[in-house]
């Protein structure tokens, strides 16, 4: 035994010493198998519903990989505990996580329910794993590769949260990610801006689907002056040729967290100071002519357009040519912008448009040129000519922020009406929170409205691309009751 629990040291290990404490045990000592009834009601909705608190019933250590593959229809892929000397929770997936795989006996633990229902989860004695018995409830696991880890520290507490590059993951909210379930004042998560979702792990696809992967970091805090940090460990995991970079949005800094793993900072009382004040751009450092942070539009107070880009690397980059459409199809040069030639760092550029058309919409991209005439295209935004707030940045055409298109009602139950579209059809494409497409339509549009039945959807979470004629994509997620 550990002793008294009232000194938290014991329970992660860091505490070795014992009081004189003695427990007596009566009964039978549970083997064999185990079955433990739980249950989702109100319509199991993915994140808000289906959650159970079950324990190790046995006198052994229990392997959560193995139990999580024998109930892999009943539960979800991630379990969580509650960390006293954090006063957060910790969770583990399967692969990353702070609580650990292995689940000392008789430990408490939430997993969440999968499916509506009352259904048994089963402990057998396949579960055990009698090597790790006497292991401390955090014990860590052999960290696997392209894994980020975050701590955000201050005074007298630390959060974590975590990131993972891996064959199974998805954009998409999937069964290998972890909710970051709100409990302390002070916590780090990160989160996709089309939606509220907090995650404590991340999991996301390898990495080369994309240029270069934004993640979104909130570091929620306190509204007061104090100084912070924030740790990142194990980046040595990811290949040489990845660039991992942290973006401070509030000071307009990047830091290469290769070189400076510890990213300091301070809150001033006001809110911008705290909350999603972060991002981590992840990008391939070979010798591609130029990595990209997304180009981006907005209308200023003289009606001019401000176009602002970043790039992350460089490689004979000879020039940007500024491109403007009206109808984001046929493109025409409008300026140019001369390139670093070659470069390893963040670097920032600039240009104005200062004749933008006052009606309808400005479409822009910068064809990036090499000093031997090779070229390549950034992605596409757009901005009002009328709307001084307009702005859509569209990112190997997925939209990475998509406040033009809305739906309602949310939850929906029947029908999902879909706002802000442009020209005459558009097509939609739904998939489960797994990844799985349940369903493609194509839509009327009228009066910038198009009307879906969703009436044989499954009550869930689901996420909705929308295609307009243009082939700007936006992504958002709705909930089906």
């Amino acid at each position: 035994m550990r002793g008294g629990r009232s000194n938290v040291g014991r329970l992660d290990g860091s505490v070795s010493t014992q009081d004189a404490i003695t427990l007596s045990v009566s009964g039978t000592i549970p083997s064999g198998t185990q079955n433990v009834s739980i249950s989702c009601s109100n319509g199991c909705v993915a994140g808000t519903d289906g959650w159970n608190l079950v324990g190790n019933p046995y006198p052994s250590t229990i392997d959560w990989n193995s139990f999580r593959t024998s109930n892999s229809g009943t539960i979800n892929g991630t379990y969580y505990v509650l960390n006293p000397s954090t006063n957060a929770y910790d969770s583990w997936n399967g692969t990353t996580g702070s609580a650990g795989r292995y689940i000392t006996s008789g430990q408490a633990f939430w997993v969440e329910k999968s499916a509506s229902g009352t259904t048994d989860v089963l402990f057998s004695e396949s579960h055990k794993a009698s090597s790790e018995a006497g292991g401390a409830l955090f014990k860590t696991e052999n960290e696997p590769s392209n894994l980020l880890k975050m701590k955000l520290s201050g005074t007298g507490f630390n959060n974590e949260a975590f990131v993972h590059f891996n064959s199974t993951g998805q954009y998409a909210m999937d069964k290998f990610d972890a909710y970051k379930l709100s409990f302390a004042n002070y916590q780090i998560a990160t989160f996709d801006p089309s939606n509220t979702t907090r995650l404590d792990i991340n999991n996301l696809p390898e990495y080369g689907t994309k240029t270069i992967d934004t993640i979104e970091v909130e570091a929620k805090l306190p509204v007061a002056t104090a100084n912070y940090s924030i740790t990142f460990s194990n980046v040595a995991s990811f290949s040489n040729n990845l660039n991992v970079v942290l973006e401070d949005k509030l000071n307009n800094t990047f830091t290469d967290l290769r070189t400076t793993p510890v990213y300091n900072f301070s809150t001033n009382g006001n809110a911008n100071s705290a909350g999603n004040r972060f991002r981590i751009l992840v990008s391939n450092s070979n010798p591609v002519p130029v990595d990209f942070v997304a180009l981006q539009a907005k209308l200023n107070s003289s009606k001019y357009v401000d176009l602002t880009w970043s790039t992350v690397t460089e490689k004979n980059n000879a020039k940007f040519i500024v491109e403007h459409s009206v109808d984001g199809k046929q493109f025409k040069q409008i300026g140019m912008v001369k390139g670093a030639g070659n470069s390893n760092v963040l670097l920032k550029y600039f240009f104005v448009d200062v004749n933008p058309v006052t009606a309808g919409l400005n479409y822009y991209r910068l064809r990036q040129v090499d000093y031997n005439g090779k070229y390549t295209y950034s992605n596409t935004c757009f901005v009002s000519g009328v709307d001084k707030e307009s702005l859509i940045t569209e990112e190997n055409n997925t939209s990475a922020s998509a406040i033009t298109v809305s739906l309602h009602p949310v939850p929906a139950k029947d029908v999902l009406n879909i706002a802000g579209l442009t020209g005459e059809t558009c097509t939609v494409s739904i998939s489960g929170m797994y990844g799985d497409n349940v369903l493609s339509q194509k839509l009327s549009v009228e009066n910038n409205k198009a009307v879906l039945n969703i009436e044989e959807l499954k009550t869930g979470l689901y996420v909705i691309e929308v295609t307009d004629e243009n082939g700007v994509v936006s992504k958002l997620k709705f909930v089906k009751e």
